[in-house]
């Protein structure tokens, strides 16, 4: 199978996934926003943490799916059940951390600088639910993850649609009080997406079990195992994280010019996620390709397949940031019929959508690292190029207003792209290297002997 056929091959299901899943925000957005305006701004602030969740979540994922990737491709199916034992382990600790922080959610709307009220009330309640609702999350990423690894993604699909459609009848129900169901207002909404990723665990394991027959060992977690686990998805995940908090700290210069700017992007932002979720598709179509080649030891082929999903996820989002663009406005009115919301929310899209081929970018490269097991690059970069938004933002905000923070958040992203891109490019050359170091001195001792 040529390479751009195996990522499409991995990539297409997960294009699919990464779509339906987008169907979780828009689900609760479309069913919050006819709670009120209070209702909506509570629900939209806590979109980075929600954001930072999910990231957390996936800490133990990432490394999962880069062992299995790897395990796969040296034919070694029988360690995987080895590999996804530690990876559920690390589920729990996910869990426990999350636990810990329930206390400080007041913190995060503080933080935000939320006005006082009733938004923040509503807002800390759904983000409780939230991190108490966690679990199936937890747990539901780390065996998605380990079906990555397989480069099978087709039963996900299923799965994928029925947790969809759980959150699609739940939510109404729950958020509203209908029939037997206590009416939980916007809390609701992440009861329902608990329940749905519940599920999908149970659905995971299961077809993992049954139809690919890996044998989880009943013995206590490789230590060793977990750590390089964790190693690996930490820096993708942390980088992340760090996004997030920016994003919070740009929420908080946001509030300053005009306190229904946050909640624009917050509109905004669910429209891009549709694209975001596509490009996790190249993430991933990338980061099993590469990991897969390099457990064959073949470190070229696995820089070609990198660059060739690279090139694919570029030209894929092209449509997407087209058509955002073109019907914009239409789109916002779908969620928010408030006028000056809507105007930020549509200006958020006119600047974002037009670069949106710089986050597939980004995207399919840091799979690629993902692959390799060289994690930190994405780290440094996330660090250095998204906490100076700051700075920039604070210091363009009192002059150009909300188009300020627009137009650093679209420089920025440009720049770590292109950072991104040029250091996978040398880690590949220095694996390619190596390998080619291993095979002179083969050659060598073959010579000698």
């Amino acid at each position: 199978m040529s390479t751009p056929k195996a990522v499409w091959y991995v990539g297409w299901p997960t294009t699919v996934i990464g779509l339906m899943r987008s169907a979780f925000p828009l689900t609760d957005t479309f069913w919050v926003g006819k709670l009120g305006v209070v209702e909506l701004n509570a629900l939209c602030s806590n979109a980075f943490a929600g954001w930072m969740l999910y990231l957390l979540c996936s800490v133990v994922a990432f490394g999962v799916q880069n062992k299995v990737s790897v395990k796969v491709g040296a034919e070694k199916y029988e360690d995987v059940g080895a590999v996804l034992r530690d990876g559920l382990f690390g589920a729990v600790l996910t869990y426990a951390f999350i636990a810990c922080l329930i206390p400080f959610a007041p913190a995060y709307t503080t933080t935000l600088g939320v006005e006082k009220g009733l938004t923040v009330t509503i807002a800390q309640e759904h983000l409780r639910a939230s991190l108490i609702g966690s679990v199936g999350l937890c747990f539901s990423n780390v065996l998605e993850g380990t079906l990555r690894g397989f480069g099978s993604m087709k039963p996900a699909i299923w799965v994928t649609a029925f947790m969809v459609l759980c959150n699609i009848v739940l939510d109404p129900l729950l958020i509203y009080g209908v029939g037997p169901f206590p009416r939980l207002g916007v809390a609701g909404a992440a009861v329902g997406t608990s329940i749905s990723t519940c599920v999908g665990a149970f659905m995971f394991h299961r077809i993992l079990v049954k139809r690919f027959e890996v044998k989880i060992p009943a013995t206590a977690p490789d230590t060793k195992m977990l750590k390089d686990i964790i190693a690996i998805g930490a820096p993708i995940a942390i980088a992340g994280i760090v996004f997030a908090l920016v994003y919070v700290g740009l929420g908080r210069i946001l509030t300053s010019i005009d306190p229904v700017s946050l909640t624009a992007m917050g509109l905004g932002q669910q429209f891009e996620n549709i694209p975001y979720t596509v490009t996790e598709a190249f993430r991933i179509g990338a980061s099993t390709i590469v990991g897969q080649w390099i457990g064959a030891r073949n470190a070229t082929r696995a820089r070609d397949a990198g660059w060739s999903a690279i090139r694919i996820s570029s030209a894929a989002l092209i449509p997407f940031g087209v058509f955002f663009v073109a019907f914009a406005p239409q789109c916002v009115a779908l969620l928010t019929q408030d006028p000056v919301v809507a105007g930020h929310a549509v200006s958020y899209m006119y600047w974002n959508f037009p670069i949106v081929s710089f986050m597939a970018l980004e995207c399919a490269v840091e799979g690629a690292f993902t692959g390799t097991g060289v994690t930190y690059p994405v780290l440094v970069i996330a660090i250095l190029l998204n906490f100076s938004r700051l700075p920039i933002a604070a210091a363009l905000a009192p002059a150009y207003g909300v188009a300020g923070v627009w137009f650093t958040i679209v420089a920025t992203q440009i720049a770590k792209t292109l950072l991104k891109t040029a250091w996978l490019r040398k880690t590949f050359n220095d694996l390619v290297d190596v390998e080619k170091s291993q095979l002179d001195l083969h050659r060598d001792d073959l010579a000698s002997a």
